[in-house]
């Protein structure tokens, strides 16, 4: 592919990693449609466009327009994509790895594995309890409250 192959490899540092996680999506009224995460993602491409657009020219010879557009992954793939074969029904190998609900740990197991695993490594350290700020702030405005 020239995209991933040749142009985006040599670009800058900077272009290369905001435009690595974009896709083209097709061919629209003479410009290539190229789809980003977000806006946000599209605003910083913007920034380096001219290296990428003379990255592009250089390459075919030509200008190449291109409009940047937000992924909302309901677009068709890109051509090349859509001309792989499609997905064969899972193998035995698929099921066998597949996830055993019973063998997820709930979010209070994982914590607390995590503090053990720390304790483990740190042997002298000591675990510190420390109270949020909402029940801190009610605390303090008792206490002010008293002394007057």
């Amino acid at each position: 592919m020239a995209w991933g192959d040749a142009i985006l490899a040599n670009l800058s540092n900077k272009a290369r990693i905001r435009f690595q996680v974009g896709r083209f999506l097709a061919h629209d009224s003479g410009r290539v449609v190229f789809a980003l995460p977000s806006q946000i993602q599209i605003d910083r491409c913007e920034e380096v466009r001219d290296e990428v657009d003379r990255a592009l020219r250089e390459h075919f010879g030509r200008a190449v327009p291109m409009r940047l557009v937000v992924d909302d992954d309901s677009t068709a793939p890109p051509p090349d994509v859509r001309a792989a074969s499609p997905r064969s029904a899972p193998s035995a190998d698929d099921e066998a790895e597949a996830i055993d609900p019973d063998e997820l740990m709930d979010e209070e197991t994982v914590a607390q594995e995590a503090i053990s695993n720390l304790m483990a490594a740190f042997p002298d350290s000591e675990l510190v309890s420390i109270e949020p700020p909402a029940a801190a702030g009610q605390q303090g405005s008792g206490q002010q409250g008293s002394g007057q």
